[in-house]
């Protein structure tokens, strides 16, 4: 249901962050209900607050130290426009923006510049704890060592409002984000967030999702999906807040990853006995069907991949849960497993990203 009470961002006529009006429904769910009404099922919309639930953002920086620009691109451009009014970012995300950009000016330090890959601070990384508020803060830069500007620039950086803060060293020239080396400055090693009644720790380099509010729910609707006593094994788990939410009614739980900092906040959370299996390999590839009764699949946006589908397709006697972020790999996947003889039982939309035409869905076969 749209709610026509939402504001208009300020920012929403340059920034590429929203392509629609944050009260309006993606039109993609149409596409999304055609489909699964093919399949004489009617999935319900799940939503939440359409403003502010953004925990986490990366941002670019750029522009000159006496006039930082801390944001996203420009729609249709590759340049950087500041948005210190964004509404779907938590108001912490907001205010450590300002900050940085503030201390940025005091300090006169260097900001990156892509034609000439100079340039030192590229990229922001914030994760707002959601019952203190208080942000783990990543500074993303052009270098492979801390340097004495780098060191005087997070000095200037004190506040209360810091859980901690990390630099990410990414000399490359390249399109990513983020770099491979990683280096706490101050504050706690983990932001643990509440979830489902548990306490769960993340690295900064652990992947989370932006909107923990929607996605709790999301998560219950899998607990409520998945029997006791289940043989599950969770693939491309991340930390693993998924599957160990459902434990301790099942009989067995293997969760599978490859992002190492995944795997370390995870073993932070339990520093005594593991409750479950938790191994380190590329999720695609698997092929252990035979051991469990339930799958939990939530991969990246290209989908399960032709090697991983093609063993579904294979297998049988199993449930699959199977949890999508890009609906166009589902849609692909979805009709490879039901002419493989799955048999597609229920789904649901979750918009965990209001202002896009993106809708996040969760579906449920059995073999």
């Amino acid at each position: 249901m749209n709610n026509h009470s939402t504001p208009r961002c300020s920012h929403f006529d340059v920034c590429s962050g929203c392509t629609l009006s944050l009260d309006e429904t993606p039109p993609v769910w149409s596409s999304v209900l055609s489909f699964f009404r093919s399949y004489s099922i009617e999935p319900p919309l799940r939503e939440a607050s359409r403003m502010h639930w953004r925990l986490k953002a990366k941002l670019a920086v750029r522009g000159a130290p006496e006039n930082p620009l801390i944001g996203l691109y420009k729609k249709d451009s590759h340049e950087v426009v500041s948005i210190p009014r964004c509404l779907v970012h938590h108001p912490s995300i907001n205010q450590a923006a300002h900050l940085v950009a503030e201390a940025v000016r005091k300090t006169g330090l260097s900001l990156y510049d892509e034609a000439r890959q100079k340039g030192l601070l590229r990229y922001l990384q914030m994760f707002v704890q959601r019952d203190s508020g208080a942000v783990q803060l990543v500074l993303v830069v052009n270098a492979s060592c801390l340097s004495s500007q780098l060191e005087q620039f997070c000095q200037a950086l004190q506040s209360d409002l810091w859980h901690s803060v990390w630099v990410n060293f990414h000399p490359a020239a390249n399109n990513r984000v983020l770099g491979d080396v990683w280096q706490k400055i101050s504050g706690a090693d983990w932001l643990v967030q509440p979830f489902l009644g548990q306490m769960v720790p993340f690295h900064p380099g652990a992947f989370a999702q932006a909107h923990l509010e929607l996605f709790e729910r999301l998560a219950a609707t899998i607990q409520s999906w998945v029997l006791p006593g289940s043989r599950v094994a969770e693939l491309f788990a991340g930390v693993g807040i998924i599957g160990t939410s459902l434990l301790p009614s099942l009989d067995r739980l293997l969760l599978v990853e490859n992002n190492p900092f995944a795997e370390k906040s995870f073993q932070a959370r339990y520093p005594e006995a593991l409750p479950c299996e938790y191994r380190f390999q590329d999720a695609s590839q698997f092929t252990e069907f035979a051991s469990f009764d339930t799958l939990i699949v939530d991969p990246p946006r290209k989908g399960l991949g032709s090697v991983l589908l093609g063993n579904l397709c294979k297998a049988n006697n199993l449930r699959l849960v199977y949890v999508s972020c890009g609906w166009n790999s589902f849609q692909s996947d979805c009709q490879a497993l039901i002419a493989s003889g799955w048999s597609l039982k229920k789904a649901e939309g979750f918009l965990l990203f209001s202002g896009t035409n993106h809708i996040e869905t969760l579906a449920f076969f059995e073999k």
